[in-house]
């Protein structure tokens, strides 16, 4: 017998984890969402995995794309965790926080990796996205953001 819906999100919500926006652009529309879903997969090659839920916009627009990139949120970014956790047809914000040319970075990241679709899986009601990486970029001054219990925290230093 499986567990129930109430008792697997309560479960799920003490596990700590990193904060990520997922963003892809194409032609003229940059979709973004926030992850919590996301981990290193294999060294050589250099593959991460993230998980897309079906009915996101952000999911089009990847597979179009071919490409997306994965912003490691600094603690400097909580409002765009927020921003970007709602609804795929929420309006985004009045001006992109995205930088403009090339791939969706943005700024402020602690971590940037720039990726293309290496494969997605099914499963269950998201896709399991696989991105080969093509390049990373560190700020090392800044500090995670993390989720855990439901909500954005800075970490202790």
């Amino acid at each position: 017998m499986a567990v129930e819906p109430e008792q697997f999100i309560e479960a799920l919500a003490r596990f700590p984890s990193g904060v990520t926006v997922i963003a892809a652009r194409h032609e003229d529309e940059t979709r973004g969402m926030t992850a919590s879903a996301f981990a290193s997969l294999s060294l050589h090659p250099p593959l991460i995995m993230t998980a897309v839920d079906e009915g996101a916009n952000c999911l089009r627009v990847l597979e179009q794309a071919g490409r997306f990139v994965v912003n490691v949120l600094s603690e400097e970014q909580r409002e765009l965790a927020r921003h970007f956790a709602g609804k795929p047809d929420e309006a985004y914000l009045e001006t992109s926080p995205f930088r403009i040319e090339g791939d969706p970075i943005l700024d402020d990241s602690l971590v940037v990796l720039t990726c293309r679709v290496w494969e997605c899986y099914p499963g269950g009601d998201h896709r399991i996205v696989v991105g080969e990486v093509e390049d990373a970029m560190i700020d090392e001054a800044r500090w995670p953001l993390a989720f855990w219990n439901r909500d954005f925290r800075g970490l202790d230093r």
